[in-house]
């Protein structure tokens, strides 16, 4: 059986691998896409989502920047030319109000498209509201047109395949098309509305509308709203739509006269003070580095966007177009991170999540054979109580987590390693045996289930528990010295080799299970980074991995590696689109920059993906504080572009495992000045203020009276309320910023296309 699992695991792998060059993924697009007079956008072909809390299904922006509802694709024409435009951006920065300009002969057209309720939040129909600005820039008058239609939908990259029903399913039929003034009608049913009465109505592109008709070809654009301007010198005009998620029944009068009387800038209002209202609840984080909170707020956001709720239970998705379902895996992170930043009713809601997947056995299982769960399930539990102290579900959570470890001991018992058994699931790793990770995350739900028993005060089980950890410890890592390679590095499998990395990353992040100063460990992330890393990110399977680079990054810095986690950190960041969106895997090292894959069937990994949002937004938050052997760190690694003279850092409302913490940095031209504010419920045993990298230090003073430090760090005993100055000599040479990586990247990526492709 050994044998079989072997050659069945390498097998898998190299198939998998094998993939990318057979399908031509290495083949790379021509650099002069990304226009240097636009934002940048890593993906060749960008995907955003348009959607709203507890509504399953989500609109699509196209790569084209079409509006794709799952229903009908909405196309637009300036001067009877199709729309084609790939980058666009976010009002603010951040926002989910996508935004983007075309220029023709001197005249402009803005388009601004969102999503929001039609009438009470949560409750009442999606629809995506349009608008399209057109201004005459030049001292002559022109002539100018836009226009409006819709098709079945786009040939590729369209999420109607998706695995997990995010977006709704319909099939083309023999509808009935016409219009009705402004409205466009398909069988009894509005498809959009515009907020004038066009110029010229067409039936398809060439032909003009005159009558109610059929079509028969799913690929042609009808009912197609023209609206014709001669503008003068510097004037301009304005069109107005309104497209819902779903299509109106024409008879529902009620809708159809808010959909008409809806007001453009009043709802833009209202969404945007729902957002704003959203994510101002919880921490803040301001720097001068634009793109890095842009990219904190827009992931924040894409999470809330993807839930759903049932009462008091929040159901967390990854996205609406491929992962619209609950993980336990997922979902402990987001339990985490939603702590971290200050919004731990969210956090409990999933919570409850879990726990209704706890089956009658007692093991914590989202997917069949995923035997992570288990650790993870108990470690969200425990580190949602060192966040909230909950004293009410504690106590739920006692109970739960009592059944898990009776689970837990009857499933050890029957295994001859005293280990976690195999599985076939080929999850992450891809392998079919056991997992090195499911390993890792069984010590860290023991560690949280002792947790849980001190806060219980349950001193019978803690003893026992305790006991239960010892030996697991003691059998797992004598399995893993039977493994080890010869350099010292942690396989993902303990009875297989080969095998993808991923839970055998998980070494000292995110529960200090090692040591982290063992050679093994420093070996293992070591050998990882410089030999399965690739354009500063981590990998699977031969492609890009996003949010996998973050474990990385966090594991360094434990290990005060400051510079190798702001590689990783910029590394992210310069993979993300023009709206901040991040992705899971699938796209080839200097490839084509597409997030296609072919495994017999064609399908699409598409970004946003939230766990790529939880990883960067804990990152981000850990850089400036964390917890770790119940000290507090600050600083643990900052960019030198968020410290230029003048510049402040500040955080608001942290919320820690001692209390709500506030700070702020002013930089001065020879180092920084600290304001520290604090309510600690549970004080930490030191504040550890870390110095950069690529400073040197000089000396520093607590309210004015000098404070003994060293070129790594200064030790503060633990103080509500603080000020310190920090001087120190900077090394102007060692840059690090979006731009710098962006501009890297690009570098990078024309050497490659212009070697591959010289001939």
């Amino acid at each position: 059986m050994k044998f079989l699992n072997q050659f069945l695991t390498l097998l898998y792998i190299k198939l998998i691998k094998t993939i990318p060059k057979v399908t031509l993924r290495d083949r790379m697009v021509h650099p002069s896409i990304d226009d240097h007079n636009q934002e940048f956008s890593f993906f060749a072909k960008p995907n955003m989502q348009l959607g709203l809390p507890n509504h399953k299904h989500a609109t699509q922006l196209t790569p084209e920047g079409r509006i794709y509802t799952g229903s009908a694709e909405y196309v637009f024409f300036i001067n009877n030319k199709l729309v084609n435009k790939r980058i666009w951006t976010l009002e603010k920065g951040y926002l989910p109000l996508v935004c983007y300009n075309l220029k023709k002969d001197k005249v402009f057209f803005e388009f601004k498209i969102f999503q929001y309720w039609l009438d009470d939040d949560l409750r009442s129909n999606q629809m995506n509201f349009l608008r399209i600005r057109i201004k005459n820039h030049s001292n002559k008058s022109k002539k100018c047109s836009i226009a409006i239609g819709f098709k079945f939908r786009g040939k590729d990259h369209r999420p109607y395949l998706d695995i997990n029903g995010g977006m709704q399913k319909m099939r083309f039929k023999r509808w009935k098309y016409e219009f009705n003034s402004n409205i466009a009608v398909r069988s009894h049913k509005l498809m959009y509305i515009t907020s004038k009465t066009p110029s010229k109505r067409w039936r398809t592109p060439k032909k003009l509308y005159n009558a109610p008709f059929k079509m028969y070809n799913k690929n042609k654009i009808v009912l197609i709203s023209q609206f014709k301007y001669n503008l003068g010198a510097n004037e301009e005009e304005t069109i107005e739509c309104i497209i819902p998620h779903s299509p109106i029944e024409i008879g529902n009068k009620k809708i159809i006269n808010k959909m008409g009387k809806k007001d453009w800038n009043i709802t833009k209002s209202e969404f945007e003070d729902f957002w704003e209202g959203s994510i101002n609840k919880g921490m803040k984080i301001l720097i001068p580095e634009k793109k890095v909170i842009n990219t904190q707020r827009t992931n924040l956001i894409f999470n809330f966007m993807t839930q759903d709720y049932d009462d008091k239970y929040i159901i967390q998705r990854i996205n609406r177009f491929q992962y619209n379902a609950f993980w336990i895996r997922d979902s402990s992170f987001y339990v985490k991170m939603y702590n971290m930043y200050g919004f731990s009713e969210i956090a409990k809601g999933i919570i409850l999540e879990i726990l209704r997947h706890q089956r009658k056995d007692g093991n914590y299982l989202s997917q069949a054979g995923q035997l992570d769960g288990f650790g993870q399930a108990l470690w969200a539990f425990s580190e949602h109580i060192k966040y909230t102290n909950d004293r009410k579900l504690v106590e739920i959570l006692y109970r739960s987590t009592v059944r898990a470890i009776d689970w837990f001991k009857k499933m050890i018992k029957n295994e001859k390693l005293g280990i976690m058994p195999p599985t076939t699931a080929f999850d992450n790793e891809s392998i079919i045996g056991r997992y090195t990770g499911h390993n890792i995350w069984a010590l860290i739900g023991l560690d949280s289930a002792i947790y849980l028993m001190k806060q219980k005060n349950d001193k019978q089980r803690l003893k026992e528990y305790k006991e239960l950890y010892r030996k697991f410890a003691r059998n797992f890592k004598q399995q893993l010295a039977v493994v080890l390679a010869k350099d010292y590095v942690i396989p993902p499998g303990l009875d297989v080799d080969g095998g993808i990395d991923w839970g055998n990353l998980l070494l000292i992040y995110p529960r200090k299970i090692f040591n982290p100063n063992s050679k093994v460990i420093k070996n293992s992330l070591t050998h990882y980074y410089y030999n399965n890393m690739i354009q500063g990110l981590a990998t699977w399977m031969g492609y890009l991995h996003h949010y996998l680079t973050e474990r990385i990054a966090q594991s360094f810095l434990i290990l005060d590696d400051q510079k190798k986690v702001l590689e990783c950190f910029y590394s992210m960041l310069a993979h993300t689109g023009s709206c901040n969106e991040g992705f899971e895997m699938g796209i080839y090292p200097w490839g084509d920059r597409d997030y296609e894959m072919n495994y017999i069937l064609k399908f699409y990994n598409f970004p946003p993906h939230g766990w790529f949002g939880v990883c960067y937004n804990l990152l981000l938050r850990n850089m400036f504080l964390r917890e770790e052997d119940n000290n507090l760190h600050l600083f643990s690694s900052i960019s030198p572009e968020w410290i230029k003279e003048g510049d402040k850092i500040t955080i608001k409302n942290a919320s820690t495992y001692f209390g709500e913490i506030n700070f702020e940095t002013e930089s001065i031209i020879d180092g920084i000045k600290v304001d520290f504010h604090s309510t600690f419920n549970s004080p930490p045993k030191n504040i550890i203020i870390h110095i950069p990298f690529f400073v040197t230090f000089k000396e520093a003073r607590l309210y004015n009276e000098p404070l003994e430090g060293n070129k790594s760090f200064l030790k503060l005993e633990p103080m509500e309320n603080f000020s310190l100055e920090i001087k120190w000599e900077q090394d102007k040479s060692i840059i690090f910023n979006y731009k710098q990586y962006i501009e890297k990247y690009k570098r990078k990526y024309n050497e490659k296309f212009l070697e591959r492709y010289k001939k």
